[in-house]
C-alpha cells in the first residue's frame, strides 16, 4: 500500500455501481432467525447475546452468500460492501468461497460490521495463488465497526517482492475521523509476504478507540529480513496531522510475521509473536506526537525463523514502559531501545543473538538488552529494574546489556537486575562516562556459572572480557570440587580465540613486592588453587577469591588469591594466600577460566569487573 498520498484512488466505484444495478437488494434488512441468533450467542464467541449490539443483524444469506464450500460468493461481497445504513451482518457457519481473485478494493459504503459464528466455523476462502494488486477490504472514516468471529483464508497468495504492499483489512481515518473500530477473535491464515493483515492508518484525522484483540494472524511463508519489505500482521501508521490514540492490541497470536505499532498512549498486552523474520515487535521510528507513551506488557517474541540479526523487541517510542515481557531465541538482541525515557522492568531475555555478531551491529546483537539511541534521541531517562538476562546453555547470548555510542549518561541499572547467567553482564563501548550502577557495591560486570553435583563441567570459562573498559577484576568461587583427585588451576586467555596461557605462572606463598613474586615456589601451567591435588572424595570443597588488577596493558598481570579456605575448617588456607604473576607478553587479557587438569568441576564461580 502506498502511504505517500493521503487518499488512494481505487478505481472501483464503477464496479460497485455495476454490482448494485445487477442485483436487487432487499427493501430492508432481514433479521436473524431464532436459530441464527442462538448460533451467534453460543457458537464459541464472546457475544453473550445480540443485545450487545444496537440495531438488528442482517443475515449474509440475504445478500446471496452461500457457505457450502463451492458456490462463488464474489458478487455477494460486492453487495455487502455497497450496503448503506451501517448494517451488522451475520455469517452463519460455513465456508464461503471466492472463485476469482479481487482486482480492486472492496470499500465499505457505510460502517458495516461482519460477525461470524466463530473462528474456524465461519470461513471466507480466497482462490489459491492470488496475485493481489490492491487492498482487499477497506473502511475509511467509519465508526462503530466490529469484525469478529470468522476466518479469512488467503490460501497462499503470490509473494509480493517489490515495495508496494497491500492490506487485507484496511482501517483508515483519511476521509474523516473514526471512533470504535474493533477486530476481535478472527483468524487470517495462509498469508505470504507483501501484505499487511490488519492495517490501521490515520492522516489528517484521528482513529479513536481501536481494538485488535485475540486474533490469530499467520503467514505461511515467514517474512524475511527487516521492515523494508513491509509485511506484517498488524501495521499501524500515521501520516501528517493524523493520530491513533489509546489503541489496544491484546492477546493476538502472530506466526511467521511481525507487529508494528505507532500512536499515543496505547496498550500492547499479552501478544505472542513467533517464527518471524525481522524485529518481532517494532514501534514506529518517529518522534512525538506520532509515537509516544505506550505500555508494552506481558508479550512474548521468540523462536525467530530467520538467521538475520534483527531483535525481538525494537523500541523507538519515548515515555514507554516495557514490563514483564519475554524475548528468547531471536536472531538478534532480545530488547533494543533507541528512545528516551523508557523504563524496562521485569523483562526476561535468554538465548538471543542466535545469528551471532553482525558486520554493522557487532557483538551488541548478542545481548539480552541493547541501548543505542538514534537521532533525535540521546538516551536520557533510561531505567532498568528487575530484568533478567541469561544463556540457557545455547552459548549464544553473551551479554546481559549493551550500551553504545551517543548515549547520555547516567543510565540507571537497578541492583535488582540479574545479568549473571551470561558471559558478561554489561558491555559498554564508546561512552563518555560510566553507567550508573549499584550492583554488588560497584561491580558492574557480573557473570556467574554453576555446575551441580552429577553435572560436572570441563571448566568455568569467560571469554570476550572487556578489559579495556573495566580495570579491576574479581573471581569468587565456592564449593569447588573436581570430579577426580586432580589439581585445579585458574588460567588467563588472550585474543579472540582465546589463546589460553598454560605456562610461566610463578607462584609465591609469601606475597608480592613491587608487582613481582619474592619467592618462587614453582612454575605452574596455571595459577593453582592448591599446590597439591584437591581430593574429590573426602576433602571439603575449596572456596576462594581471586583479585586481579588491570588486565588490559603491561607485561605483568597480577592475580592475587585472597580469602581462601575449606568449608570444613572455615579458616584461612595458607598456601593460597600468596600471589601469582604471569610474566607474559603485552597482550591484553580477554578471557579467564577455572579448569581441572583432568575430569570436570562442580561448584560455582562469579566474575565481576568495574572501571
Amino acid at each position: 500500500m502506498m502511504r505517500a498520498a493521503a487518499i488512494r484512488s481505487r478505481g472501483a466505484a464503477a464496479w460497485f455501481l455495476l454490482s448494485l444495478l445487477c442485483v436487487a437488494l432487499p427493501a430492508r434488512p432481514q433479521p436473524l432467525s431464532r436459530e441464527q441468533a442462538g448460533a451467534v450467542a453460543t457458537a464459541g464467541t464472546a457475544w453473550e447475546s445480540l443485545a450487545r449490539y444496537q440495531g438488528e443483524f442482517m443475515s449474509a444469506t440475504a445478500l446471496g452468500f452461500v457457505g457450502d464450500g463451492a458456490t462463488d460468493n464474489t458478487a455477494a461481497v460486492g453487495r455487502l460492501f455497497a450496503l448503506t445504513g451501517s448494517q451488522r451482518v451475520y455469517f452463519p457457519p460455513g465456508t464461503y468461497m471466492l472463485t476469482s481473485c479481487p482486482s480492486a478494493t472492496w470499500t465499505a459504503a457505510s460502517a458495516i460490521s461482519l460477525v461470524g459464528a466463530g473462528r474456524g466455523t465461519t470461513t471466507i476462502r480466497f482462490p489459491s495463488g492470488c496475485a493481489f494488486s490492491a487492498d482487499i477490504f477497506e473502511w475509511n472514516g467509519k465508526s462503530g465497526v466490529t469484525i469478529a468471529d470468522l476466518t479469512l483464508d488467503l490460501n497462499n497468495p503470490v509473494t509480493i517482492t517489490n515495495s508496494t504492499v497491500y492490506s487485507v483489512i484496511d482501517v483508515r481515518a483519511v476521509s474523516g475521523s473514526a471512533t470504535g473500530f474493533a477486530v476481535e477473535r478472527i483468524a487470517i491464515i495462509n498469508a505470504n509476504p507483501g501484505l499487511y493483515l490488519i492495517s490501521p492508518y490515520a492522516v489528517g484525522h484521528a482513529l479513536n478507540g481501536l481494538v485488535i484483540r485475540h486474533n490469530y494472524l499467520q503467514f505461511a511463508t515467514p517474512v524475511a529480513g527487516d521492515q523494508s519489505n513491509n509485511s506484517s500482521a498488524i501495521e499501524m501508521s500515521i501520516g501528517t496531522d493524523g493520530s491513533i490514540p489509546h489503541a489496544v492490541i491484546e492477546g493476538n497470536t502472530v506466526i511467521g510475521t511481525v507487529v508494528q505499532i505507532v500512536g499515543q498512549g496505547g496498550l500492547l498486552l499479552g501478544n505472542d509473536i513467533s517464527g518471524q523474520g525481522g524485529a518481532g515487535l517494532y514501534t514506529g521510528e518517529t518522534v512525538p506526537p506520532t509515537c509516544d507513551s505506550w505500555l508494552i506488557m506481558s508479550n512474548s517474541v521468540h523462536d525467530a525463523a530467520s538467521t538475520d540479526h534483527l531483535v525481538g523487541f525494537e523500541i523507538h517510542c519515548p515515555h514507554t514502559i516495557v514490563a514483564n515481557n519475554q524475548a528468547y531465541r531471536n536472531g538478534g538482541a532480545g530488547f533494543f531501545d533507541s528512545a528516551d525515557y523508557v523504563l524496562f522492568t521485569g523483562n526476561k531475555a535468554w538465548d538471543n543473538g542466535k545469528a551471532g555478531p553482525s558486520t554493522n551491529l557487532g557483538v551488541f546483537n548478542t545481548s539480552g538488552f541493547w541501548i543505542y539511541p538514534n537521532t533525535p534521541f540521546v538516551g536520557v531517562g533510561i531505567t532498568l529494574i528487575g530484568n533478567i538476562a541469561f544463556d540457557d546453555g545455547a552459548g549464544i547470548q553473551l551479554y546481559g546489556i549493551g550500551f553504545c555510542c551517543s548515549l547520555t549518561l547516567p543510565v540507571t541499572v537497578d541492583p535488582s537486575n540479574n545479568f549473571t547467567g551470561v558471559t558478561q553482564a554489561i558491555l559498554q563501548q564508546g561512552l563518555p562516562g560510566t553507567v550508573e550502577n549499584a550492583v554488588n557495591g560497584g561491580w558492574i560486570y557480573r557473570s556467574k556459572q554453576t555446575a551441580v553435583a552429577g553435572s560436572a563441567v570441563a571448566s568455568f570459562a569467560w571469554t570476550r572480557l572487556d578489559t579495556g573498559s573495566y580495570h579491576e577484576w574479581q573471581l569468587t568461587c565456592r564449593e569447588i570440587v573436581p570430579a577426580s583427585a586432580v589439581k585445579v588451576y585458574v588460567q588467563i586467555g588472550e585474543g579472540t580465540g582465546p589463546t589460553w596461557i598454560t605456562r610461566d605462572y610463578a607462584v609465591s606463598e609469601y606475597g608480592v613486592e613491587g608487582g613481582k613474586a619474592i619467592t618462587v615456589a614453582d612454575t605452574e601451567s596455571g595459577l593453582p588453587i592448591d599446590h597439591t591435588t584437591l581430593d574429590a572424595t573426602g576433602a571439603a570443597p575449596a572456596n576462594f577469591t581471586l583479585q586481579m588488577g588491570d588486565l588490559s596493558t603491561g607485561r605483568q598481570k597480577q592475580l592475587r588469591i585472597t580469602s581462601a579456605y575449606r568449608t570444613s575448617t572455615g579458616g584461612p588456607w595458607g598456601s593460597l594466600s600468596g600471589a601469582a604473576v604471569h610474566y607474559g607478553d603485552a597482550n591484553p587479557v580477554t578471557a579467564l577460566r577455572v579448569i581441572a587438569t583432568s575430569g570436570g568441576l562442580n561448584g560455582s564461580c562469579v566474575v565481576e569487573g568495574r572501571p
